[in-house]
């Protein structure tokens, strides 16, 4: 299956996530550490969508997080700051949003360790019965 076998995987990741137009949807990500000698430097997230690819949201301990594609707006937020735990808050929903999602831990001495999310974004049937 995929990776070396060797190696359990230790990105913790959904292989889906489905949300609503508007409404907020979480995308786990959770670096399950092995041993103490490995170290995460950073975390980034990045959303392919055809052939384009962007950072999402970047958590780097001593500059805190940041997010390249939605400066400001808000839309995108990790739930907390921390860098076993990079799982991303997406909300209001756009049909843009909607992608391949990977969460990379950025580690030493293993180098990029990552976990691939795909997000699918419905149109809620009416909006008469959201409340």
């Amino acid at each position: 299956m995929g990776k070396n076998a060797a190696f359990a995987q230790r990105v913790k990741v959904r292989d889906e996530v489905t949300g609503y137009v508007g409404q907020e949807v979480t995308l786990p990500c959770h670096f399950a550490s092995t041993s103490p000698d490995i170290k995460v430097s950073q975390v980034t997230w990045v959303k392919e969508a055809g052939t384009k690819k962007q950072n999402v949201a970047v958590y780097h301990p001593d500059h805190g997080p940041s997010y390249p594609m939605e400066r400001g707006s808000g839309r995108i937020r990790f739930q907390a700051q921390s860098l076993q735990d990079a799982t991303l808050v997406i909300g209001p929903l756009r049909m843009s949003d909607e992608g391949t999602y990977t969460c990379e831990f950025a580690t030493y001495p293993l180098g990029n360790e990552d976990g691939v999310t795909q997000l699918i974004i419905l149109v809620a049937p009416s909006l008469a019965c959201t409340g």
